[in-house]
This record gives C-alpha cells, structure tokens and sequence, in this order.
C-alpha cells in the first residue's frame, strides 16, 4: 500500500500502462498489520488508496486475509463493508494458513491450535488450525459471507468507481464475474471434496 504515498510513482505506473495492481490489504485490523509485520497497511488509508489509485486508472485486486487472533466474528462484516465503501475492484478473500516450516506453523503446533495434516487442505481456504475467537466453521462460514456480499450483481455494481475508470468497465466485469462463479460454489468444495484423490 506505500505506493499511495509516492505521486511521482503512480505517475510512472500509469505512463507504463499499467491498468491494476494486485494488493495485500490484509486484514480492516490494525492490530493484525503488525502481527503479520505489515506496519506499512494503514486500515483507514485504504479508501484514500482505492481513491488515488483509481485517479490514475489503476483497478485493484484487494486480498484480505481471516482467521487471525484479533479477528472476532465481525471481521467478515466489517471487511465487506471496506470493500464497498472503498471500491475495491476485485475482493479476494482467504484464511490464514500456517504453512509446514514456518515460524506461525511451529507456534500454532507449541499452542496446541494446529487440527489438521492433510496438505490438500492447506490452500488457503480451507482452515487448518484452532482460531482463537470462533470456531473452525464460523470462520468458514464467515469467509463464504464475505465473498457472497461481495459478490452479488448488486455489489458488484455498486462497487465500480463509475466516474474514474468507466473505460475499463469490460474488465472490471468480466473479472467480477468470475470471482461470483467462484463465490456461489465456495461451499461446494468442503474438506471432502479436497481431499478425495480418487
């Protein structure tokens, strides 16, 4: 997100053609930033971003990650809500996931928190440890909210920053769309499905 904070760099972007940038907004907690050693996120400078950035013609995909410790069950709202009044072009929504061989991993497994140990389940949607303030199916439950919210046709409407980008609406769409695919069959691809190897 330190790119807002660089006139003479969005120029260049957008000299360079540029037309969207992928960016890790992590979480609408400040408290997680710097958890996750992200001090550069500023949750309150996100709508300031979507803002400049679509100034210079920049789309966004906005990833946001859930499941942290400082994420109670209005996280899923709160994100939504983030999303829409920033005009975030593109949500994308996934669990935090401790991979094998990282510290996050070896301190979830000293806590006790880590259920599961089937690799196929370790996507990123999909949750592999003991949150700390829900359950492993309200968290699951509150990501599929998330990405339903974000994208209904209603949504997706309100969300496209009409006045800044409106060129590249065939864009915007046609990747929104995609992702309402993947929200509607978000719940179809449970544990099950993820780990049958037949």
């Amino acid at each position: 997100t330190a790119i807002g904070h660089s006139d003479e760099l969005l120029s260049i972007f957008q000299k360079s053609g540029c037309k969207g940038l992928l960016i890790g907004f992590e979480s609408v907690n400040q408290e997680t930033q710097k958890e996750i050693h992200k001090t550069v996120n500023k949750v309150n400078d996100y709508k300031w971003l979507m803002d400049k950035l679509h100034d210079h013609g920049i789309l966004v995909m906005g990833c946001f990650a859930f499941g942290s410790d400082e994420d109670g069950m209005d996280v899923f709202d709160r994100t939504a809500k983030l999303c829409m009044d920033s005009m975030i072009d593109l949500p994308r929504f996934s669990i935090i996931t401790p991979f094998p061989g990282t510290q996050f991993y070896q301190e979830l497994k000293k806590e006790g928190r880590i259920t599961e140990t089937n690799w196929a389940l370790y996507d990123v949607e999909h949750v592999v440890y003991e949150p700390k303030q829900m359950t492993k199916k309200e968290l699951l439950e509150g990501i599929e909210k998330a990405w339903k919210a974000c994208y209904s046709w209603k949504a997706i409407f309100q969300r496209f920053d009409w006045k800044r980008i409106k060129r590249w609406f065939f864009i915007y769409l046609v990747a929104n769309i995609g992702y309402r695919q993947y929200a509607k069959k978000f719940g179809d691809y449970d544990e099950s499905v993820m780990t049958d190897n037949s």
